[in-house]
């Protein structure tokens, strides 16, 4: 444990996270970093190829996770990571920025199994706005809760979901 700065990258660049604070529960393998938690993931991770199982050539180390594109990165204030199950948990003034996407909550609960090296499942709970845009066209949606499945590449808003799209509502 320390009060200072942690940082942990996967070999392959594809995940990274730091923070300030952390403890590191060996026996139940738990990892807490409890102030200005940043992760980075790059698309390997997350893609759906990944998450059927289909044979993917072995992701190429990029150059620097910083200049990686299509990235995704997570901003909060805490984070929870149990390994032996692969859930983690991130909490607090929650901001998730991609190429084209950007989302807002008070919680988010990621599984990413160790074994198998890929993201899986995404929620987002508690006051959750979601901003995407997909060439001219710009979507914003709320909901309580939101779910999205790597595997399907389909998301779910439910809790009194709204959306807006141009002048569609």
């Amino acid at each position: 444990s320390s009060a200072g700065p942690i940082h942990v990258r996967t070999a392959d660049g594809s995940f990274s996270i730091e923070g300030e604070g952390f403890l590191w529960l060996q026996e139940t393998s738990v990892l807490f970093i409890s102030n200005r938690v940043h992760t980075i993931v790059l698309p390997d991770l997350a893609s759906k190829e990944a998450a059927r199982g289909q044979n993917q050539p072995a992701p190429t180390p990029p150059s620097s996770p910083q200049t990686a594109t299509n990235r995704v990165e997570v901003f909060s204030r805490e984070f929870e990571f149990q390994a032996d199950s692969g859930e983690g948990v991130y909490q607090g003034d929650i901001r998730v920025v991609g190429e084209n996407f950007n989302l807002t909550s008070e919680r988010l609960l990621v599984l990413l199994p160790i074994q198998e090296r890929r993201l899986d499942h995404v929620t987002a709970q508690t006051n959750v706005v979601i901003d995407y845009k997909l060439g001219e066209e710009a979507l914003h949606a709320t909901g309580e809760r939101a779910e999205y499945a790597v595997a399907t590449g389909l998301a779910r808003l439910t809790g009194n979901p709204t959306w807006s799209a141009q002048q569609r509502e």
